[in-house]
């Protein structure tokens, strides 16, 4: 029997699949009020983000940016700095 290392446990990030092997937690069922689902219907990879956050982002559960997201992500990528908040 071979024991299991630290490296089998960690996602080959430059692997083209490396989404499929994530370790994504079951999708959220709470309700979403309409301030939370008026997106623009982008996805985090649209911000062309590192493939180790995205990797961080979809891990955490979070499946497409949140309007203020969407609104804050391509400022934060110029360098800007940012003061934002959510509505809830």
């Amino acid at each position: 029997m071979v024991a299991a290392t630290a490296e089998d446990a960690t996602v080959d990030s430059s692997s083209q699949d490396w989404k499929a092997q994530l370790n994504i937690p079951a999708a959220d069922t709470h309700y979403r009020t309409e301030d939370v689902t008026a997106t623009k219907g982008n996805e985090f990879e649209d911000y062309f983000l590192k493939r180790e956050l995205l990797m961080g982002i979809y891990e955490k559960g979070f499946e497409k940016p949140s309007p203020i997201q969407e609104e804050s992500i391509p400022i934060a990528l110029t360098g800007s700095d940012i003061l934002a908040r959510a509505k809830n």
